[in-house]
């Protein structure tokens, strides 16, 4: 009798690993390549327009102490990455006027 027991509790044990193995390798198999399942809103903090295609120009927050948003100048102060682009991607593939006509908003020195 015992020597069942023992049999059950192995097999139990045993299914309970391949069921927790296929999970782990599903979520792993399936899960997407690309961090960026949302649109990214970014707001540019660089000096001038010249750095405008340059990555490290913008951020996810504006830095308040030098721009404002909502300005008239040809400047963009906030634009959206959509789902599935890197910054760096979006940036590469859009002309700098590009940027600027689809910035959600333009920046203003204070």
């Amino acid at each position: 009798m015992m020597n069942k027991f023992f049999k059950n509790v192995n097999t139990f044990g045993l299914t309970v690993v391949v069921i927790a193995g296929g999970l782990i390798f599903t979520q792993s198999a399936f899960k997407s390549a690309n961090p960026n399942r949302f649109d990214t809103f970014y707001y540019f903090n660089g000096q001038d327009n010249s750095e405008m295609g340059v990555a490290g120009a913008w951020g996810p927050t504006l830095n308040s102490k030098k721009f404002v948003c909502n300005g008239q100048e040809n400047t963009p102060c906030k634009i959206k990455v959509p789902a599935g682009q890197t910054l760096e991607n979006y940036l590469t593939n859009h002309t700098d006027d590009q940027i600027i006509n689809s910035s959600l908003s333009r920046r203003q020195n204070k």
